[in-house]
């Protein structure tokens, strides 16, 4: 327990915390393990004290068979090598949980997924695609979608000058195009009917991506 009085006195001195009207309200820290990733949501640290404190057991999560493939060309060798996906099911998702879940993304994001650069995470709904999966390489040049939350479809290319235009509170993804913009292939997601808006979710990718489906039934 402390307080931002406290904390800026220990630092700075109260001198700082003085001029600073830090709040001398008590406040609990935890300090967060670099392998306890699990803690950075409220839901995992509640979950971790429940379990300490003995109100429940430990939940150990199982691999089941797998039900769906995702092929893998050679291509992507050339641009972003690795995927990782998981099919969590069973869960009821509202708007509050999903909200949750990104702010814990975006936390991973910030941290150990360097911002993106090593690894880019993305939650989509199983229910909205059709298994099986490719992901691929494509030349940029020849890909035309309708990208996440646009109405029409437009070349890669297009995109980028579109998204450029925008402010960063507009397009979140602006400060990743870099990443791929000057390439001649992009990282592509594909389901059975063919791509769709899935695609932009892979363009802040530079070492390994994990894709998460999941089932809202």
């Amino acid at each position: 327990m402390t307080s931002d009085y406290n904390r800026i006195t220990k630092e700075q001195g109260e001198v700082a915390a003085i001029k600073q009207k830090a709040s001398k309200e008590i406040k609990f820290v935890i300090d967060i393990p670099a392998n306890r990733y699990d803690l950075l949501g409220l839901e995992g640290i509640c979950n971790a004290l429940n379990v300490f404190l003995g109100n429940k057991e430990t939940v150990f999560y199982k691999k089941c068979k797998p039900q769906y493939t995702m092929r893998v060309t050679e291509n992507v060798k050339l641009t972003r090598p690795y995927i990782v996906c998981a099919v969590m099911r069973d869960f009821k998702i509202t708007e509050s949980v999903y909200d949750r879940f990104l702010e814990i993304q975006e936390k991973l994001h910030n941290n150990i997924c360097r911002k993106r650069n090593l690894v880019a995470i993305g939650i989509h709904n199983l229910d909205s695609v059709t298994p099986d999966f490719l992901y691929d390489a494509r030349k940029i040049s020849k890909i035309n979608f309708v990208a996440l939350n646009e109405e029409k479809k437009y070349s890669v290319k297009k995109l980028f000058g579109m998204y450029n235009k925008r402010n960063l509170t507009d397009c979140h993804v602006k400060d990743f195009l870099p990443l791929i913009q000057n390439q001649s292939l992009c990282p592509v997601l594909i389901d059975k009917e063919g791509m769709r808006d899935l695609i932009f979710r892979l363009l802040n990718l530079k070492i390994r991506l994990s894709l998460v489906f999941t089932s809202y039934n």
